[in-house]
């Protein structure tokens, strides 16, 4: 349940503010409130206005250790001794709101921290000049209802300034996260719209071309799936630079870690997924999300590109060994970035065996794996697996849809076929969406050159109708 932020008049705000101060003070707090500035009225010990702590009571004490851990706050110094408790800032501290990449309480308030007031309903006052804000976290308790964070080194126009707060870390802000089986960003539900361009990043490939192909795309979607394999990492600066030229047309990036491809690499086998990724693979991983995860343009990490036991005939020894690596570098990801969705990447359930669909549910229901992708055809839907996202209650993402309009050589295959697979495709991505598919990733653009059978250049007439899909969408239900 939604609710709303109430906060005091300013003479309530001074007066919670010298209890506070009073309190920390009291319990021997050695951080200083530096820069905050106040009234003193009717100084006392307690924090009258302030309840909850795990145990759910009135608990007034002011931490050990640093500022109110009992309340969900960290230590001035950024480290911890309350993971977790009421679901209120677990491991952060509080920024303020002049500009700092972290802060979401563009308001001035705290609403995203998942902050609320006393009887948890009510409205923020525009005496405050403040809008108002609908709280992140429902079943929050109280925790600093009425202190509004500042735009400035001192308290102005009723505002309070708490810069012995740190910088949050690890917190989700400007980052597309999973919101129950939804994608949002910033609190916002979005859908991922856009085109695989799997060879951008090749070093043959020149990056002048990029921002053609970039501001263009950006025209029709909101993201771009590319690949980080090992051999691109070699140069992650130029990773970087990519993603960040996407950004300034509004782009997101879904990264693809490695690639399967049995016939190129058959080392990747039931040996390699047992142990052989512990090594090289798993360095590479550590290493492209170290080094992307503060880009806000990241919106969702694959392990790999269609990992498979299909050379092996998905025998169970194999199939297991699928599981384990995913479940593994998953929980490595999480790890380095607990924010951002993670996905398998492998093409579908695949046969019919009844182990393989264990399988796929196994790995899918991992806590380091919080979205299914899945690779579709246009005129096959994927019951079996949608049905297991529901009952997960995952997002789902078609992260490679193919229909194939040309022959090998680059000629179309009949005349009509474009106008066809996009009449066709657009009522797949009508129904995709209707039935709550969070995202529709098409392969693939082809920037100057004949078209590969799948494909699409500038000349296409898809694109008008991927323009036709919001990005931010109406509610709808969930694979009814």
């Amino acid at each position: 349940m939604t609710k709303r932020i109430r906060l005091l008049g300013l003479g309530q705000v001074e007066f919670l503010t010298s209890v506070i101060l009073a309190a920390l003070v009291t319990a021997g707090c050695a951080v200083a409130l530096f820069n905050l500035t106040y009234q003193v009225q009717t100084p006392t010990p307690s924090l009258p206005l302030i309840q909850g702590g795990k145990d759910g009571g009135t608990d007034t004490d002011v931490g050990q250790d640093g500022i109110l851990p009992h309340y969900g706050l960290s230590d001035a110094g950024g480290t911890d001794t309350d993971v977790g408790q009421d679901g209120i800032l677990p491991h952060y501290g509080l920024s303020d709101v002049g500009g700092t990449d972290t802060d979401v309480g563009q308001d001035g308030i705290l609403p995203h921290y998942g902050l609320s007031d006393v009887g948890g309903t009510g409205e923020l006052h525009e005496t405050l000049q403040v809008t108002s804000s609908d709280k992140t976290r429902s079943g929050s308790r109280l925790i600093f209802p009425y202190l509004i964070v500042g735009e400035g080194a001192t308290a102005q126009q009723s505002k309070i300034f708490l810069p012995l707060f740190t910088r949050p870390r690890g917190l989700c802000v400007n980052r597309v996260i999973r919101t129950g089986d939804k994608l949002t960003f910033n609190g916002r539900e979005i859908q991922l719209i856009g085109m695989n361009v799997a060879y951008i990043l090749e070093e043959w490939f020149a990056e002048d071309q990029w921002e053609e192909i970039l501001a263009f795309l950006s025209q029709y979607g909101n993201a771009v799936r590319i690949p980080v394999f090992p051999k691109h990492a070699r140069d992650l600066d130029r990773v970087e630079r990519l993603i960040r030229l996407g950004g300034q047309y509004d782009l997101k990036f879904i990264i693809v870690l490695e690639g399967y491809m049995a016939a190129d690499y058959p080392t990747k086998n039931e040996a390699w997924f047992q142990s052989g990724y512990k090594g090289e693979y798993m360095n590479h991983l550590r290493r492209v999300v170290t080094g992307l995860r503060d880009l806000p343009q990241v919106a969702l990490w694959q392990l790999m590109g269609e990992p498979s036991c299909a050379p092996e005939g998905w025998r169970q020894s194999c199939v297991n060994s699928l599981v384990e690596w995913a479940r593994v570098a998953s929980e490595a990801i999480k790890a380095l970035d607990p924010c951002r969705p993670v996905a398998v990447g492998m093409i579908s359930i695949g046969g019919y065996q009844p182990h393989e669909e264990e399988a796929w549910r196994k790995m899918h229901s991992f806590p380091s794996i919080d979205a299914m992708t899945i690779h579709v055809w246009t005129n096959v839907w994927y019951e079996r697996e949608l049905r297991i996202a529901d009952e997960l209650d995952l997002p789902v993402l078609y992260t490679e849809v193919y229909h194939r309009a040309y022959e090998k050589n680059g000629c179309l295959i009949r005349p009509g076929i474009l106008e066809e697979r996009v009449t066709t495709l657009e009522e797949f991505m009508q129904r995709s969406f209707d039935e709550g598919v969070d995202g529709v990733i098409l392969w693939q653009y082809i920037h100057e050159g004949y078209c590969g059978e799948l494909d699409y250049d500038q000349s296409d007439p898809v694109w008008e109708v991927l323009r036709e899909f919001p990005r931010v969408p109406q509610s709808s239900p969930k694979f009814p």
